[in-house]
C-alpha cells in the first residue's frame, strides 16, 4: 500500500485568493484562468529566448521558470499545491513554495525565462523545493490546452513538510522549473497551466483498501462502414478513480459529512492515493495514476460498519 495515507483536498484556497505573474503574459492566457475549471482555459508564461547561459542544472538541462504570487487574505497554514493539467516536460521539474508575511514588491521573468522575487517579508524557513512531476515517463503529448481533453498534460504537485504545515502566511510566490535538453530546444517554449489548487488536505486515520480502481475513460465511438471499415470519431478522454473508505472512524465520518455537504457533487476535490510514494520512476507512476481532480459521481452514503466504525465508496471523474 501507499507509504501514506491517502490525502484528499476538498476546500481549495485559491478560489478566494488574489492571484498575480508578471507582466508580460500573453493575451488571452491570465493567471485569473487559474481560477477555473475548464481545461481550456490555462495561463501561461510567455514564450522564452534561450541561450546558453541558463543551463542551471547540468544533469537536467536547460531551465525555464514560471512565477504565481497569491495573496491568501489573511494568514492562512497550507499542506499542498497542486496545479492538474500543465504542460510540464521534463522529469527533473519543480515546484519551490515560499510563504510572506509581506508580500515581494516584485516578481519579473527575463526573457531567457529566468525568474527574479525581490522585496518582502519571508516567513523564516517557510520555502520547499520538490520534484513536482517525477513520472512523467509515458511519452503523452505535452502540447497545448487542446491536448489536455485527450490525455494530455501532468499533474504537478509538492506536498509541503510537516515543519512548513506548522507555519502560516499570507502570501505564497509559487515558482515551477522546467528543463530542456538543449538551448535551441528550450528556445521558444513556455509554461502553462489550467488549475491552481491550494489547500489543507484530511487523511483519514486508516487507508483505502485494495481494489481501487483506476481508469482512463474514452467517449470516441465506433462506426463501421458500408465498405466494411471501422471508423473512429474521436471524442474526450478523462481519468476517473473509484475507491472505498471501509474503516472510518468517527472523527473521519465527521470530515467525510463535511465534505459531501460542502462539496457535494457540483464542487471538485482532489484525491491522491498514493502521495509522495517512494523515490522510484515505478512508485512515481503509482502516484501519477491514482491521482485526480475531479466530482463525486454521485453522493455516497455512509454506512455504520461495525462499532464506532463506518464506511463508504468513492467514484469520480476528472474536470
Amino acid at each position: 500500500m501507499a507509504l501514506n495515507n491517502l490525502r484528499i483536498i476538498y476546500q481549495n484556497l485559491a478560489d478566494s485568493a488574489t492571484l498575480t505573474a508578471p507582466t508580460n503574459t500573453p493575451v488571452g492566457t491570465p493567471v485569473g484562468n487559474l481560477q477555473k475549471d475548464a481545461k481550456g482555459s490555462v495561463w501561461r508564461t510567455p514564450t522564452t529566448t534561450a541561450d546558453s547561459t541558463n543551463n542551471s542544472n547540468p544533469t537536467a538541462g536547460y531551465s525555464i521558470d514560471a512565477l504565481i504570487q497569491v495573496d491568501l487574505g489573511s494568514t492562512q497554514s497550507i499542506h499542498s499545491v497542486v496545479l492538474p493539467f500543465t504542460n510540464l516536460n521534463s522529469a527533473f521539474a519543480t515546484i519551490q513554495v515560499i510563504g510572506y508575511s509581506v508580500a515581494p514588491t516584485n516578481i519579473a521573468l527575463s526573457v531567457s525565462g529566468q525568474a527574479t522575487i525581490t522585496g518582502g517579508t519571508q516567513v523564516t524557513n517557510f520555502s520547499q523545493t520538490s520534484t513536482c512531476c517525477p513520472w512523467n515517463t509515458l511519452g503523452l503529448s505535452t502540447g497545448s490546452p487542446n491536448t489536455y481533453a485527450y490525455g494530455g498534460g501532468t499533474y504537478a504537485r509538492i506536498w509541503l513538510s510537516s515543519t512548513l504545515q506548522a507555519l502560516s502566511a499570507r502570501y505564497l510566490v509559487i515558482k515551477i522549473t522546467d528543463y530542456y535538453s538543449s538551448a535551441a530546444a528550450a528556445n521558444g517554449k513556455y509554461i502553462e497551466a489550467s488549475r491552481l489548487i491550494i489547500g489543507r488536505y484530511w487523511t483519514p486515520v486508516y487507508n483505502t483498501g485494495y481494489g481501487m480502481t483506476a481508469t482512463i475513460k474514452d467517449l470516441s465511438a465506433h462506426d463501421r462502414t458500408e465498405s466494411g471499415d471501422l471508423v473512429t470519431q474521436r471524442g474526450p478522454r478523462f481519468n476517473s478513480l473509484s475507491f472505498d473508505l471501509a474503516y472510518l472512524s468517527p472523527t473521519d465520518r465527521i470530515q467525510m459529512t463535511k465534505l459531501l455537504l460542502g462539496n457535494g457533487i457540483s464542487k471538485p476535490l482532489f484525491v491522491s492515493l498514493f502521495p509522495d510514494n517512494g523515490s522510484t520512476t515505478n512508485d512515481y507512476e503509482m502516484e501519477r495514476a491514482h491521482q485526480i481532480y475531479g466530482k463525486l459521481m454521485q453522493t455516497p452514503g455512509i454506512s455504520y460498519h461495525t462499532l464506532d466504525m463506518y464506511s463508504s465508496q468513492i467514484e469520480l471523474e476528472e474536470v
